[in-house]
């Protein structure tokens, strides 16, 4: 087995590693999110969520990396690595819009006077 191969199998035990542990990340922030009816902590579940996604798909990038140029990819399939990474920062930064105008929300009403219900410990 050349270093070559055996690098990229421990990238591929690596991402699987990541898979379970952000599905049970993902199980215990959006569980502790009904329990508690905490934001952050539905932010967190979804964040590990969208972290689930993005190793599947890096799984499958890093196979077709080692694939030769051909028609549909001239320059090979290295280029894939860059579309990856730009489509994840965007779906992150969806994430974190979606955790900044909750938490405005909650201090737009806080503000006002309105009633902000307790977390349930």
């Amino acid at each position: 087995m050349t270093s070559d191969a055996r690098a990229r199998g421990i990238e591929q035990r690596s991402l699987r590693f990541g898979i379970v542990a952000n599905a049970v990340m993902t199980l215990a922030g959006c569980l502790a999110h009904v329990l508690t009816g905490s934001s952050a902590l539905l932010l967190d579940g979804l964040y590990s969520a969208v972290l689930i996604g993005s190793s599947l798909i890096a799984s499958r990038i890093s196979r077709n990396v080692v694939r030769p140029p051909d028609r549909a990819w001239p320059y090979g399939y290295k280029g894939q690595e860059a579309l990856y990474v730009l489509f994840r920062s965007l779906v992150l930064l969806g994430v974190i819009g979606f955790g900044l105008s909750s938490s405005l929300g909650t201090l737009i009403d806080w503000w006002r006077g309105a009633e902000i219900a307790p977390l349930t410990l």
